[in-house]
C-alpha cells in the first residue's frame, strides 16, 4: 500500500493543514440539524454530516500529486459518495440494478414501433441474460434484478411482494417520512426470474384517462420506497435504476412538459424509432394528456401522467433520501422519476418552517415564446397548473447522473435537478444501460482517489487552491 494511505483520514489523525478529524467535525457539526433520526429529519440532511465528509474529500484530492480538480465530474462523484455515506473512504463494491418493467396504455394509439408483448419478452430475456444490458451488468459486477411492476397478462396483480396499507399511509401523508414498524415478509428479490410486484397489468391511456388511481400511485411509490430498504438490507452499497416499458417514452415527455412547462415539440421524441405520422401521433398523445390535467399538485400529475414503473421508481429515490444510499439516474425515464420525487419531496415540505434543505426555484419556460396556436394554448393550461417548478436538494444530494439521453428534454430536467452527468454519447437505450456503464468510470476515480501519491510522496511542492 502506498505510504500516503497508510494514514487512514476517515479516523481521528492529523490532516494535511494541522487540524485534528475531531477539530474538523466540531468545525461543522454546528450548522447540523438536530439528529438524523427520522425523515422529517432524515430529509433534513444533517449538513454538518455531509459538510465535514465532503471536507475531508476534498482535503485528501488536493493532496494528491496532480492539479486540484483535474478529474472534474468523477472527482465531484466521489465526493458525493463520501457525503452520502458518511465515510471517507466510500464503497460501490455490492450493486444493485433493479428494472422495472411495465405497460402503457398509450401504445394503443400508436405511438410506438412494436406492441406491448415486446416489453415482457424483454423482461424474461433479462432474467437469461441476453439483453444489452445484462452483458454490461455481468461485465461490471452488477447483480440485475427484473420487477415486473405492471406488465400486461400473466401473474397476479397482488403478490406478496405488494405493499400494505400500512407502509402506503407512510407514503400517502403530507410529510414524506420513514416507515415504522417491521417490513412485511415477501419473496427475496432474485436475478435469474422477473419478480412479481405487479400493482395492475398496464396503465390507462394518458391521452383519455389517468395513467393510474391515486390509490395505485400510492401503492407504486410504497413499493419503490420498500424496494430500497430491501436492497439495502441484502448489503448493496449502491442502487442503479433501469426500466423496460414499451412506450414509457410518451408519459415521460408528458411529465418533462407538465413539470418544466416546455412546449411538446421539445419534449417529444422517436423514441425506439418512429415515422413523421408516429411522431405526431405521440405528440397529439401528449397535447391531450396535457389539455386534460389541469392538477398543480406534483403527485397527482405523476399518477394522472407517468406509468407504474416511472412511480415506483420516483418511489426509489423518495427511499434513497430516507435511506441514504446513493442511487443512479439512468436515462430520460428515470430523471422523469427523479424529476418526480423531487417536487413531491419539496411540496411535501413546503409547510415545514423548520425545514433546512436547499429548495431551488426554476421558472417555468414562458408560453408566448411558442409559435404554434394549439401548443402555445396548452402549454399556458400546463404553466397556470404549474407555475413555478420547485426541486427539493434532498433527491439531487443522493442522486449520481450516469449519462445525458438523446430524447426528449433529459439533458434540461438534469439542470433542472442540478445534477451533472458524466456520459453524453447519444444513448437512448435505457434498461438503466448508462447506469451500469457510469460504474467502472467511478471505479477509476475511486482506485485514484485511494491509490495515487501525494506531493509528499513525489516530493513536489503542493498545488495551491484561489478561488
Amino acid at each position: 500500500m502506498r505510504k500516503s494511505m497508510k494514514r487512514d483520514i476517515d479516523q481521528q489523525k492529523m490532516d494535511h493543514a494541522g487540524h485534528t478529524v475531531h477539530e474538523e467535525y466540531e468545525k461543522y457539526a454546528g450548522t447540523s440539524s438536530q439528529g438524523c433520526d427520522a425523515v422529517g429529519t432524515r430529509t433534513h440532511e444533517c449538513a454538518g454530516d455531509r459538510e465535514y465528509y465532503r471536507s475531508l474529500a476534498q482535503q485528501h484530492w488536493d493532496s494528491l500529486g496532480k492539479p486540484i480538480d483535474s478529474l472534474g465530474v468523477l472527482e465531484q462523484h466521489v465526493t458525493k459518495l463520501c457525503m452520502i455515506e458518511r465515510t471517507a473512504q466510500p464503497h460501490i463494491t455490492r450493486r444493485a440494478l433493479a428494472v422495472l418493467c411495465a405497460d402503457h396504455g398509450c401504445v394503443r394509439g400508436g405511438v410506438t414501433q412494436t406492441d406491448s408483448s415486446v416489453t415482457r419478452i424483454v423482461a424474461e430475456n433479462f432474467a437469461r441474460g441476453l439483453t444489452t444490458t445484462s452483458v454490461l451488468a455481468q461485465q461490471f459486477a452488477v447483480d440485475l434484478f427484473p420487477i415486473d411492476v405492471g406488465m400486461l397478462s400473466a401473474g397476479d396483480s397482488r403478490s406478496s411482494g405488494v405493499p400494505t396499507d400500512d407502509e402506503i399511509r407512510a407514503t400517502s401523508s403530507s410529510q414524506i417520512s420513514a416507515s415504522s414498524g417491521p417490513m412485511p415478509t415477501s419473496t427475496a428479490l432474485r436475478t435469474d426470474c422477473v419478480n412479481d410486484r405487479c400493482l395492475q397489468h398496464g396503465s390507462g391511456d394518458i391521452a383519455i384517462e389517468p395513467a393510474m388511481s391515486e390509490e395505485v400511485g400510492e401503492r407504486a411509490l410504497a413499493l419503490g420506497r420498500r424496494l430500497v430498504r430491501e436492497l439495502k438490507a441484502q448489503g448493496y452499497d449502491i442502487l442503479l435504476t433501469g426500466e423496460m416499458g414499451i412506450g414509457n417514452t410518451t408519459p415521460t415527455s408528458a411529465l418533462f412538459s407538465a413539470y418544466l412547462g416546455l412546449p411538446v415539440e421539445e419534449t417529444v421524441g422517436r423514441g425506439a424509432g418512429l415515422s413523421d405520422e408516429g411522431l405526431e401521433r405521440k405528440r397529439d398523445c401528449v397535447r391531450r394528456a396535457l389539455r386534460r390535467v389541469n392538477h398543480k399538485n406534483a403527485k397527482q400529475l405523476l399518477f394522472e401522467l407517468g406509468g407504474l414503473e416511472i412511480a415506483t421508481m420516483a418511489g426509489m429515490f423518495l427511499g434513497a433520501v430516507e435511506e441514504q444510499m446513493p442511487i443512479v439516474i439512468d436515462g430520460a425515464i428515470s430523471t422523469a422519476a427523479a424529476l418526480a420525487a423531487s417536487r413531491i419531496l419539496a411540496e411535501s415540505n413546503a409547510s415545514d418552517t423548520t425545514n433546512s434543505a436547499t429548495v431551488a426555484t426554476v421558472s417555468a419556460s414562458k408560453p408566448e415564446q411558442m409559435s404554434n396556436p394549439e401548443v402555445k394554448r396548452i402549454a399556458e393550461s400546463a404553466a397556470d397548473a404549474l407555475p413555478d417548478f420547485e426541486i427539493h436538494a434532498s433527491v439531487a444530494d443522493v442522486t449520481l447522473a450516469s449519462h445525458v439521453s438523446k430524447d426528449g428534454a433529459a439533458r434540461k430536467a438534469l439542470e433542472a435537478l442540478g445534477l451533472r452527468a458524466i456520459i453524453d454519447a447519444d444513448m437512448s437505450l435505457g434498461e438503466g444501460s448508462g447506469a451500469v456503464l457510469l460504474l467502472p468510470l467511478l471505479d477509476a476515480a475511486l482506485a485514484v482517489y485511494r491509490g495515487m501519491g501525494s506531493f509528499d510522496d513525489i516530493h513536489v511542492e503542493a498545488y495551491q487552491r484561489f478561488k
